[in-house]
């Protein structure tokens, strides 16, 4: 039985078999579903021994010869795409709650998650043309992180 907890390795064995691209398929949506606040320091330390980011507009070509094959390079674009779109989602779930604690507490967690991010991840990411922050111009994106 596939699980968010093992489908990581069910997606590796699925690989390293061959010929089970629906197993492969359907590990690698369960991974991707499993992206949360919650997971992304597991999916990070996951992704920690890719190559470093070659600029904002995409993530690096991971070699071939990973055991997750092609599949390897998908896992490594949605955590970059989880963490350009961190700020919007937080944003949006928090809408209900008083807005000086949304704010804070929003901040708090974009905060705890970009801090264990590597440098060129977080550079890549913040430069990529889909991050947002707030309704921040460009400027005060760069305040804001050189502050």
């Amino acid at each position: 039985m596939i699980q968010s907890s093992n489908a990581r390795a069910v997606l590796a064995a699925g690989c390293l078999l061959g010929g089970m691209e629906d197993l492969c398929a359907f590990a690698y949506d369960m991974c991707r579903r499993s992206l949360s606040v919650e997971t992304i320091d597991q999916w990070l330390r996951f992704t920690d021994s890719a190559p470093p980011l070659v600029d904002g507009s995409r993530t690096p070509e991971l070699s071939q010869t990973s055991v997750f094959g092609l599949y390897a390079q998908r896992l490594r674009d949605d955590v970059f795409q989880f963490l350009v779109t961190l700020p919007e989602v937080l944003e949006s779930s928090q809408q209900d709650a008083p807005s000086g604690s949304a704010a804070s507490s929003t901040r708090d967690v974009l905060l705890e998650i970009y801090a264990q991010v590597p440098y060129e991840l977080f550079k890549s990411a913040i430069e990529s043309p889909t991050f947002r922050i707030g309704k921040s111009s460009a400027h005060e994106l760069f305040l804001m992180v050189t502050s």
